[in-house]
């Protein structure tokens, strides 16, 4: 007390003011360890659901298996609008469709890799019934459970038509439980609309049915001068109808089935340097059309025991086309191109596995998941195409 009479006033301020500052920092520390503690008490962390795929024929984690793969849900997709196989693309890394206007040509790249309608490299799987032509990969979406884009060689499991990948689609099962329905519409600029209307319930408490229908159209982004018309318009109907059985706990078997009628407009081609001075404009004589019919039927069989598991994947694709086009893409009448296809696949796929929950013990700590199968394909594909000019012709071949 004796030192405090004897200090100077401008001192005594400056004490003053080291211990009231002093004494707020330690309060501000105090209140915000505080705060900090009770965040760190209430704030849960965030995990997100495990992603399911079937990269491997049965049902897995994706975080545990040792390949590249993005699942989108049916969530997701109904979510960003998505209505048909190439649109999904956007959701994965990697992945690129090149597609002409009309939806029948629509090749998948992943990582750089693609290849010809005929023989792809990147395989389109719907239902366990691999598409081994891309004619009738790119369909419309319906009734989907999940999509997958699995990017690097498959073709230990998928065979040699997936060097670069495959994409796997599942459908959704009917409901066992109750009797659900709705109708969806979707409207866009180029007077673009899409309605679809779907069904699904119980027949018994064993039997469940599912039935979805749908139209679409679109009208064309590039104006035909010579006549005033839109080249590249789609028109589309569709459907899907899918009978589930499950007569033990053991057993199940699906028939599914598929349905699409396109109508697409001639392919929106030109001269380079005409599309560069008047974009999204061509001039020809002669207006073709794309038509592509598919119908593919699936049977599924599946029967899970407690050591092993048993599947059966029967399918067949039956499709056609029809592409009449102006070959020359002008105004003169010089050339044009009608091509037919029509193409049967049959595919048969049978497999053993063990159970998801009794994989092979191999020691103390080891396990091993194990399957073996045979699979078996057929097609038959014919092709006609005839070339016809006013200046000399090509005869059908």
């Amino acid at each position: 007390m004796c030192i405090m009479a004897h200090m100077s006033t401008p001192l005594k301020h400056i004490l003053g003011t080291i211990v009231i500052s002093s004494i707020a920092a330690a309060t501000i520390q105090s209140v915000a360890l505080a705060q900090t503690t009770q965040t760190t008490q209430t704030t849960e962390p965030i995990r997100l659901d495990p992603i399911t795929v079937y990269v491997y024929k049965e049902k897995d984690d994706a975080q545990r298996l040792p390949v590249s793969v993005t699942g989108v849900s049916e969530s997701v997709l109904r979510g960003a609008g998505v209505l048909k196989v190439s649109d999904a693309g956007i959701l994965a890394p990697n992945t690129f469709f090149s597609e002409f206007t009309a939806r029948k040509l629509s090749n998948a790249r992943f990582r750089g890799i693609g290849s010809s309608p005929l023989n792809p490299g990147i395989t389109t799987y719907i239902d366990g019934v691999p598409q081994l032509n891309t004619n009738s990969s790119n369909i419309e979406f319906l009734d989907i459970e999940q999509v997958e884009f699995v990017r690097g060689p498959q073709s230990a499991l998928f065979g040699r038509n997936t060097l670069g990948g495959l994409i796997n689609i599942t459908t959704e099962r009917p409901s066992l439980t109750k009797w659900t329905g709705g109708i969806t519409a979707n409207l866009a600029n180029r007077s673009e609309w899409d309605a679809r209307a779907r069904i699904s319930g119980p027949i018994s408490d064993k039997v469940g049915v599912r039935v979805t229908v749908g139209h679409g159209a679109r009208d064309g982004f590039t104006i035909n001068d010579v006549t005033g018309h839109d080249l590249d318009y789609r028109r589309t109907s569709y459907g899907k109808a899918q009978l589930w059985w499950t007569p033990t706990s053991e057993w199940e078997a699906r028939l599914i089935v598929t349905g699409q009628r396109d109508q697409d407009g001639d392919y929106a081609l030109n001269d380079l340097a005409a599309l560069r001075r008047n974009p999204f404009h061509s001039s020809r004589d002669f207006e073709g059309i794309v038509l592509r019919d598919i119908l593919a039927p699936t049977v599924q069989i599946r029967w899970e025991g407690s050591r092993f598991t048993f599947g059966s994947t029967t399918g067949v694709v039956n499709w056609k086309t029809r592409d009449v086009t102006d070959l020359d893409y002008t105004a003169r009448p010089l050339v044009t191109r009608d091509n037919k296809e029509r193409d049967v696949q049959i595919t048969q796929e049978a497999r053993f596995a063990s159970a998801p929950g009794a994989p092979a013990r191999l020691g103390e700590g080891a396990r091993l998941r194990w399957q073996t199968g045979v699979f078996y394909s057929r097609r038959n594909t014919t092709r006609t195409r005839s070339i016809t000019s006013r200046l000399f012709s090509f005869p059908p071949n």
